[in-house]
């Protein structure tokens, strides 16, 4: 993931933040409404996401005390940038460098006892070099160098003085032993890139979670939007009966008892109203929270979205195979294995001797000015070269060894691990699979209650109006009541059972690792598609 979704930062100071009062408690008709898709709300979010929030798996009081964020979209930035940086040892190294020194000993200064050193002397160093590793684990280099020496005395025996001896160097050096290979110079390299990929999924599974945490609000939201309607609308009906038994009753004192029947209904089903309200305001700061809102933003949230009661396409068997492969946290433990598998072959390489391979084959000039002495390596008359290698080993090699021994545990490790994620993967389908079916057969019985209810409704209606002979208009009230409360209850609990499947879809979608595909989100650079063949595959039992 080279880029990440676009984001503007809504930063706002301390003194100038306001909660929306007017939207906590007050009848949603008196604000002013945002009509809010189910799609425009997943673009806001991912729009505010520069730190990808979601709702926590832990107990609380509120949604909103369980908002959390783990993680930025610079995170995937700084690991791919730290992956892109271990492809630096393949730059080639120049190196220029360049000494001047003055040399004033006292008169007789030996060296180590033979033959006495010259007491003034100038002395200059020039060195440039250009080295480049290659993928074997050598390198070659090509250097120049001159060095400048001038004695003030002018002995004889100095000829020419000063003097300037040049040189270009070729020099080849290539481990047969201890770091030869591709594999082992470029472990580093794909170690680095495993982990920012790696990286790139944990992110993905965060925003998976975000996507998902804004479906579930935006549906529970809708839940209770359509309770407070039906509340609301089930409302006047009661009013009205109070009305007409205050009527009554101002006549006819046997009505006093059902005036304060239908009066305790009537402040029943308000209390419930406002309970629902306070829901609704609830849901309203979870989902603008999760959406990166202001906190005083104050519009109320008209939902629009329709819910859907379609069963899922895929078999929990076929589910469980999408997930295998597209899962960011079942992707991450197996690149979690091939970090290891890389990091054995480090720790296999270190058992290996120190064997290098060493030439150089160098050119020679001299002559009392520099030009002079450039042009005496021209004629490539003197030329030295040399031949050999290097061994070392630390005998008994005990650190290696227990090096080579954690490598290997550390690869069961993480393959058992990768059997756990994904033996958890196919039990958390299997479960998403199970809520929606029998999600599916309880909304189906909801409804069918809903629809025998409406038909005793219109049945008790009627009977309350014009009480059949040998029923008490108490009776008829009685009855009134009961299918009211029984029709509220029923419509809750259809609309919840729709708003919890809709939820769960969004659930399977995300056990799966293809919420963002279904809903059309794409994450600049997601490499879900183009993971590497030979990521090593867990090892499972399908419930």
């Amino acid at each position: 993931m080279k880029s990440c979704p676009s984001v503007v930062a809504s930063r706002i100071p301390l003194p100038e933040i306001q909660l929306a009062e007017q939207n906590l408690a007050s009848d949603p008709s008196s604000a002013p409404h945002w009509t809010l898709s189910l799609h425009e709300a997943v673009r806001v979010a991912l729009g505010n996401s520069e730190a990808v929030r979601n709702l926590g798996l832990i107990d609380a009081g509120s949604d909103i005390d369980i908002i959390r964020s783990f993680i930025t979209v610079y995170d995937p930035l700084v690991a791919r940038a730290a992956a892109d940086a271990e492809w630096g040892i393949f730059d080639p190294v120049f190196t220029s460098s360049t000494q001047w020194t003055r040399q004033d000993l006292p008169p007789g200064t030996s060296f180590a006892g033979i033959g006495n050193r010259p007491p003034l002397l100038d002395l200059a160093d020039h060195l440039t070099t250009l080295e480049q590793l290659f993928p074997s684990g050598g390198t070659a280099s090509i250097g120049y160098a001159t060095d400048y020496l001038f004695n003030p005395q002018r002995p004889a025996s100095l000829d020419p003085n000063p003097q300037y001896f040049s040189y270009t160097q070729f020099g080849v050096s290539q481990p047969v032993g201890r770091g030869y290979g591709v594999d082992v110079t470029m472990a580093p390299i794909r170690i680095a890139a495993a982990r920012a990929e790696m990286t790139d999924w944990r992110f993905k599974q965060e925003v998976l979670a975000l996507v998902r945490s804004v479906e579930t609000s935006y549906w529970t939201l809708y839940l209770e939007q359509q309770n407070f309607i039906a509340i609301d609308q089930a409302l006047p009906l009661l009013r009205e009966i109070v009305r007409v038994r205050q009527e009554q009753a101002s006549t006819d004192a046997g009505t006093n008892l059902a005036l304060s029947r239908a009066r305790a209904e009537m402040l029943m089903f308000e209390q419930r109203r406002l309970a629902t309200l306070s829901r609704i305001a609830e849901q309203q700061l979870v989902i603008r929270d999760l959406m990166g809102l202001a906190p005083n933003d104050d519009r109320y949230l008209a939902l629009v979205a329709l819910p859907t009661a379609l069963r899922p396409i895929e078999t929990v068997q076929e589910s469980i195979v999408t997930a295998i492969n597209r899962r960011p946290d079942v992707l991450r433990q197996r690149l979690a294995v091939y970090v290891a598998q890389q990091e054995r072959l480090l720790a296999r390489d270190q058992l290996k001797p120190i064997v290098n391979l060493n030439a150089f084959w160098r050119i020679n000039g001299l002559a009392d000015d520099l030009g002079g002495s450039l042009n005496g390596i021209g004629d490539n008359d003197h030329h030295d070269w040399n031949l050999g290698f290097t061994f070392q080993v630390p005998l008994g090699r005990r650190k290696a060894k227990a090096d080579l021994r954690a490598a290997d545990f550390l690869i069961q490790k993480e393959r058992t691990m990768l059997n756990q994620v994904a033996h958890q993967t196919s039990f958390e389908v299997a479960d998403a699979y199970r809520r929606i079916e029998w999600l599916h057969q309880q909304n189906l019985v909801a409804q069918q209650r809903v629809e025998a209810l409406q038909l005793w409704q219109e049945g008790s209606k009627a009977q309350l109006d014009n009480p059949p002979p040998g029923m008490s208009k108490q009776f008829a009230l009685e009855l009134y009541l009961q299918n009211m409360r029984d029709m509220i209850d029923a419509t809750i609990s259809s609309n919840a059972i729709l708003a919890d499947y809709n939820s769960a879809f969004a659930r399977l979608e995300e056990v799966k690792g293809t919420l963002l595909e279904s809903r059309l989100v794409e994450i600049s650079g997601d490499a879900t598609d183009t993971v590497p063949d030979n990521l090593p595959l867990p090892e499972f039992m399908q419930p």
